[in-house]
């Protein structure tokens, strides 16, 4: 019989703001949302003060500043945010290299075989937090399970700046107290169902019928069975052999207006131009991945016509590919946005495409360059970048 796995969760606490506070000390201890401007922005990330005000993640920011008036709003610096997060996965890669990074601030870890190295789960853990604030001053919660599922729900658990290992064997009875809102993937109306039928909390859902909840469901209904039982995912994709980077966001809450979800893809292309632009490269092909509510994941891609670096060209080829592929009458709980550069160990090379302007496109992409260093110098709110139409 096999050991069983040993997998890290790992978040960074409410990591724009704390990036922002490493900037600006004076907001430290104070209502604080990052995202876009008071009366058209969303919020991307919000401080655990702010939160006890009911702000949240994805929230329009004119509603946020009404249910906390002395909320501090704070441009997003996605430069910032890149250069935190690159430093702090260069850390965690020194534990392990089998890594999946998730988002700009989140990621799974498998630390299977790794005691003699770095100690019991526990210690490795205290080992990844303490190296993480002693050279960042980030603070990161971390939860240890057999599987990435209950791993996740462990490091909920235990945020702010928390760990918690759940010993193999101890899954169901974990969860067994907890809401059934507490399950990721668990949205609002899937818990308004549950819980019409007497299954509030984890513990319920144990002792219900597994077909019951395929009939429902299909197979979101198996795998919800599962997941309330602690059964999880081991799996860790494998790095593909083309070059490609993606970033994307999980909602608290299931979105459904559009502006709300072109405002994230604005925010994730911004990101991803400023690391394209770091690294000197372009990318080929974008990406767009959506995931419903009851867990369908398309993804769509398409070719460029030429390569392209800049956030404005990035947003409006994704922009484009939500217009054609999301279904509006279905809210999305995640989105995300990926480009792919080219075969590994290929130069990033610049071709021109048979119909650019070379000229044109040479200042656009000098105009982009120009930006990162002025925001590199001088800080991120020196240039502010409006989403384009």
């Amino acid at each position: 019989m096999s050991s069983p796995r040993v997998i890290f969760h790992f978040d960074l606490d409410s990591f724009f703001v704390s990036a922002e506070r490493l900037r600006d000390p004076t907001l430290v201890g104070k209502c604080v949302a990052v995202g876009g401007d008071r009366e058209r922005g969303v919020v991307s990330s919000a401080s655990y003060e702010a939160r006890k005000f009911g702000v949240r993640s994805a929230m329009p920011m004119a509603q946020a500043v009404r249910l906390c008036p002395q909320l501090i709003v704070v441009k997003s610096s996605f430069e910032l945010y890149s250069r935190l997060s690159q430093a702090v996965f260069d850390i965690v890669k020194r534990y392990t290299p089998i890594i999946e990074q998730v988002s700009v601030d989140e990621g799974y870890l498998d630390m299977t075989g790794t005691r003699l190295l770095w100690g019991t789960p526990e210690e490795a853990a205290s080992k990844i937090r303490a190296a993480v604030r002693n050279e960042t001053g980030l603070v990161c919660s971390i939860g240890i399970a057999s599987n990435r599922l209950v791993a996740k729900v462990a490091t909920d658990h235990c945020k702010p700046d928390g760990l918690l290992e759940i010993p193999h064997g101890n899954e169901a009875a974990f969860l067994a107290p907890m809401s059934v809102r507490k399950i990721p993937g668990v949205g609002p109306s899937t818990a308004e169902w549950l819980e019409n039928r007497g299954l509030k909390w984890i513990r319920d859902l144990q002792g219900f019928p597994e077909d019951a909840l395929e009939r429902r469901y299909g197979r979101y209904g198996s795998w919800l069975f599962r997941a309330a039982n602690g059964q999880g995912s081991v799996e860790f994709h494998e790095p593909a052999k083309s070059r490609s980077s993606s970033r994307e966001r999980t909602f608290s809450e299931n979105v459904g207006n559009r502006e709300t979800l072109r405002a994230k893809l604005w925010e994730l292309c911004q990101d991803l131009g400023a690391q394209l632009r770091k690294d000197g490269d372009w990318a080929r092909s974008i990406r767009l991945k959506i995931r419903y509510a009851d867990f369908e994941t398309p993804v769509r891609s398409r070719t460029m016509e030429y390569p392209i670096c800049t956030d404005e060209e990035l947003f409006r080829a994704v922009a484009s590919l939500l217009d054609q592929h999301w279904d509006s009458e279905r809210p999305l709980r995640l989105i995300g946005v990926g480009v792919v550069m080219g075969d590994e160990g290929s130069a990033p090379i610049r071709q021109w495409g048979l119909f650019e302007n070379p000229k044109q496109e040479l200042k656009r992409e000098g105009v982009a360059h120009l930006r990162d260093r002025l925001r590199e110098k001088f800080g991120e709110k020196v240039v502010i970048s409006d989403q384009p139409e």
